[in-house]
């Protein structure tokens, strides 16, 4: 019997990670922003309000891979597989980008902010692609009846 992968626990792992982060900078640092440059137009968002929207979006992804798993609903275990690993993947591997970058680029802030927007901009796409992934799973596991209504063979 193959063992079933719980999707929604890595979701809601990533959201935990990311409302801890939101927290932390809360408490230790004073208000900063994330300044984007897009085509000569810079934008200035507050990194708590995106670190807070992107809890919220994991939690709802997770929660919806629950949801399905408790209405029994049938999803495709490759395209689940490939949005996990790419969009909490992308999580962890940003994560880990700006530890480096802090640790080993102590002295240049503008090293570190270059390699931040460098990230950014390799792993939006990426993450939206991987998106399309998971409303095409979930339209294909709308569209399959549930597991427990399979059809019975008869034997003769």
């Amino acid at each position: 019997m193959r063992k079933r992968i719980r999707y929604y626990i890595y979701f809601f792992v990533a959201a935990l990670f990311l409302q801890l982060i939101a927290l932390l900078k809360k408490i230790m640092d004073p208000p900063s922003t994330l300044d984007l440059t897009l085509y000569s137009e810079t934008y200035a968002l507050d990194e708590f309000a995106i670190l807070q929207y992107g809890a919220l979006f994991y939690f709802v992804i997770g929660l919806s891979y629950w949801v399905f798993r408790k209405l029994r609903r049938k999803l495709n275990h490759t395209l689940s597989a490939i949005h996990t690993f790419t969009t909490v993947g992308s999580l962890m591997l940003y994560a880990l980008s700006i530890l480096m970058s802090e640790f080993f680029e102590q002295d240049n802030y503008s090293t570190y902010f270059e390699h931040n927007e460098t990230m950014i901009m390799i792993l939006l796409p990426i993450v939206a692609i991987a998106q399309f992934l998971y409303v095409i799973n979930i339209v294909n596991g709308l569209m399959f009846p549930s597991r427990k209504h399979k059809r019975k063979i008869k034997e003769y």
